[in-house]
């Protein structure tokens, strides 16, 4: 069902050594991609899911795709657990779920409330990626994979709030991998009695709940704030607006002016975007 083709993402060098991460309330603009129809998850003990970071045994459909963002995700239920995968394609969005941090949102109203949110992972402010050779690129990935160890919670029904280890004794799992293309994937288990109660036993019938998602961007630094960026669709537009300060073409901070306006291409011009989506479904 992951069989996408790869939504290549090019990734400034420039704006992650000079941009910082930053905590989940934000005033950055943001990419806010309109609730798509409802998700009809069918609740049954037969699916076999191992949050492992790899989606091999995965059967439910894509619930919510986005090129712009190369996110995939789908969503899955036993009688225990609501179970998340999300396969992302994006380079820029993969960097910013490991080093800025991914808000999950559960909301068993479907109100679209935030009252339970799980981070993971959590922002990294120790790593910086490696730019530079592919290989670099993917050791960098899985540095940071292997430091998200932690998770923070909020509103759970059971589980106090705080930072948590990842692996924990409260049913909650959470695991980050790629899959043979060096494309980011992220799983999550969330056992029920967190979201609907401690004394929760599913019953047949429909419950209702949002699953949402927030995807911190990148700070902009003073030199960006200061300048007005104007978004180009590839690589060849940006070189043809050479300019005061030259570098035209150059991917990122290296730009070239028209007019005062610094170009970058899309891929750059979003990498200070939070990324935010919500997913309406109700357990079947």
């Amino acid at each position: 069902m992951y069989q996408r083709p790869l939504l290549a993402g090019i990734i400034l060098c420039s704006l992650y050594s000079c941009g910082s991460s930053k905590p989940a309330a934000t005033t950055n603009a943001q990419d806010v991609i309109p609730t798509q129809e409802i998700v009809h998850i069918p609740v049954s003990d037969s699916i076999k899911i191992i949050v492992d970071g790899d989606l091999s045994e995965w059967r439910a459909p894509i619930a919510f795709n986005d090129h712009n963002t190369g996110i995939n995700t789908s969503l899955s239920a036993d009688t225990q657990n609501l179970y998340i995968a999300m396969h992302v394609f994006n380079g820029s969005t993969q960097m910013k779920m490991l080093k800025n941090g991914t808000q999950l949102y559960i909301d068993p109203t479907n109100q679209k409330s935030q009252a339970i949110t799980i981070t993971y992972p959590v922002a990294d402010n120790n790593m910086q990626p490696d730019m530079g050779q592919p290989a670099s690129k993917s050791n960098s990935k899985m540095a940071m994979i292997s430091r998200a160890v932690m998770l923070q919670t909020k509103g759970l029904k059971i589980f106090h709030d705080g930072m948590h280890l990842k692996k924990n004794n409260n049913g909650l799992a959470f695991a980050l991998g790629t899959d043979g293309n060096n494309n980011l994937v992220y799983e999550a288990a969330i056992p029920l009695r967190e979201i609907y109660g401690a004394d929760f036993r599913y019953t047949k019938g429909t419950l209702p709940l949002s699953v949402g998602v927030k995807i911190n961007g990148f700070e902009k630094t003073e030199d960006q704030k200061k300048q007005q960026v104007t978004p180009v669709d590839d690589l060849e537009e940006g070189a043809q607006n050479q300019g005061a300060g030259g570098g035209g073409g150059r991917r990122g901070g290296g730009g070239g002016r028209k007019g005062g306006q610094l170009k970058y291409d899309k891929d750059a011009y979003n990498i200070n975007k939070d990324v935010v989506f919500w997913m309406k479904a109700s357990l079947d």
